[in-house]
């Protein structure tokens, strides 16, 4: 069924960056050796079952702990345990397995997977979900009978799906979900069989009508009644910076709100994009645990915009290889350029949860009179250079973006382009001025940390920046809108990274 076309306030459409698109998925080459975090950005530790010098096999669970909301760590290359240390990761020190691989592809296929799923039990279902490892994806978790997920099964109502992304550098899982259609409705097949009180929303950009038409015709094909069931739907949207955001998808889609401070789950709204899908198909129906995932490799220091399938685990530094330019020193952002985690230790692994590496290239040159120049390639919101009115102009996204900071000089920019209605300039000067209390009152916690305020600023202020720097010290003196969440997922309390790397 489709739905009425829908939009929300603000948000910006970027330009189309320069670089080149690649139009398939590549394959990294097997890693030497993989770092496997046993710890994901929501849940607690999880217990180690390996040790230093045991052999293990590809999709062998190494770390599990049925008791605590988290899910598997399974091993994603065949190997040794080389080592088990703690690393400095996103959500702060982090215990690791090393392996080091022994060259082989191969893995363990997981014990009672059917391709004929119809006839698995809805707790088998579940079971080959969790043990693959693939319960950990979307940002809380999808809810199986064990506890990976704050929210249970039964109280997951809605699922969306994102098809499409919106920052400087991102890539459409269109490609993703070329030659895959049947496995993808075969997808949401199966998490309805164990979210039986869920519809399925499937959001698309309404200008990509081949994408749309080819999305409806798959589930078509699929059902056996020829016709799109009554519980899954296909929602066109505006494709502006931050639709894909959790809580952008919720309000544009089903118009309601995520409480501040929570999650998508806590309103019973589970959301997960087309990789996500394809993942839990595979370890259903083909038994194939999540070992590697496809990750979009985008950004103007990349040689080509593309996806890459990679295995677990594998280091930052070896993705680089081949696929940055030369004589270029690049700056590498675990997700999108606004919002994504800046990662300065290249021999960091890319994650389980890892959708997207933006390479930045690292402009630190000042430019000559640059206020002369026509700015073919430069983005400006105020539409200040040529380019706002040169259609085949693209846009050259570097570091180098920022300017001088000067005084605000009131433009309600910041206002304008706002997703959720706040005033990021006024916040801005309540909390140097030490007057967190006046923020609280303006809607500080409203922010869905988008970035947008800072990088359309004309003056340059890190609006982000100071928002976020008001929030954590509300945190800290112990604000009562966090008091709950903030106890629940330590992502909330150091997710605020407030950073601006354009």
């Amino acid at each position: 069924m489709l739905n009425k076309y829908r939009r929300f306030r603000g948000g910006y459409t970027f330009r189309k960056p320069e670089g080149v698109f690649k139009k398939n998925i590549e394959t990294a080459p097997l890693p030497k050796k993989v770092i496997i975090p046993l710890k994901l950005r929501f849940g607690s530790k999880i217990t180690l079952l390996v040790k230093k010098g045991h052999r293990v096999r590809a999709g062998q669970v190494i770390a599990r702990d049925d008791e605590t909301i988290s899910t598997p760590a399974v091993a994603s290359v065949n190997g040794t345990v080389e080592d088990i240390l703690q690393i400095n990761y996103f959500y702060g020190k982090v215990d690791a397995v090393v392996i080091r691989s022994d060259g082989t592809s191969d893995y363990m296929k997981l014990e009672g997977s059917e391709e004929n799923y119809t006839r698995l039990s809805h707790d088998k279902i579940s079971e080959l979900i969790y043990t693959s490892g693939a319960a950990s994806l979307g940002k809380s978790g999808i809810p199986t009978i064990f506890k990976s997920s704050p929210a249970r099964p039964k109280s997951i109502n809605s699922i969306i799906i994102t098809t499409f992304g919106t920052g400087p550098f991102a890539l459409d899982d269109e490609l993703i979900f070329k030659g895959r259609e049947s496995d993808f409705y075969k997808g949401l097949d199966i998490l309805k069989r164990i979210l039986p009180n869920a519809k399925t929303t499937i959001a698309m950009d309404k200008k990509n009508k081949t994408f749309m038409k080819g999305m409806i015709d798959a589930i078509r094909r699929g059902s056996t009644t020829t016709t799109v069931p009554d519980w899954i739907f296909v929602q066109p949207l505006e494709k502006k910076y931050p639709q894909e955001s959790e809580d952008m998808l919720v309000r544009a889609i089903l118009k309601k709100k995520i409480p501040i401070g929570g999650l998508g789950v806590d309103i019973g709204v589970l959301i997960l994009d087309i990789h996500d899908v394809l993942r839990v198909y595979e370890a259903v129906a083909l038994g194939k645990p999540f070992i590697e995932r496809t990750v979009a490799f985008a950004g103007s220091a990349a040689r080509e915009n593309k996806y890459i399938n990679m295995r677990i685990g594998v280091s930052l530094e070896e993705i680089l290889k081949g696929n940055v330019k030369d004589n270029t020193e690049p700056r590498a952002i675990f997700g999108n350029a606004l919002t994504g985690l800046l990662e300065k230790d290249v021999s960091m692994p890319v994650g389980r949860s890892i959708g997207h590496i933006t390479i930045l290239e690292e402009a630190r040159a000042r430019q000559f009179l640059a206020f002369m120049h026509p700015g073919l390639c430069q983005d400006s919101y105020s539409n200040a250079f040529l380019s706002s009115c040169v259609a085949s102009s693209k846009i050259k996204y570097d570091t180098n973006m920022r300017g001088e900071l000067r005084p605000c000089i009131q433009c309600g920019y910041c206002e304008e382009v706002c997703p959720v209605s706040i005033i990021p300039h006024l916040l801005s000067k309540q909390i140097k001025h030490d007057l967190c209390d006046g923020a609280e009152k303006l809607g500080i916690f409203e922010c869905i940390d988008c970035g947008l305020c800072s990088y359309v600023c004309p003056c340059k202020i890190p609006l982000a920046d100071d928002i976020a720097s008001g929030k954590r010290k509300l945190i800290e003196e112990g604000c009562p809108v966090w008091k709950v969440k903030v106890k629940e997922s330590e992502e909330a309390v150091k997710g605020y990274r407030g950073r601006m790397p354009l």
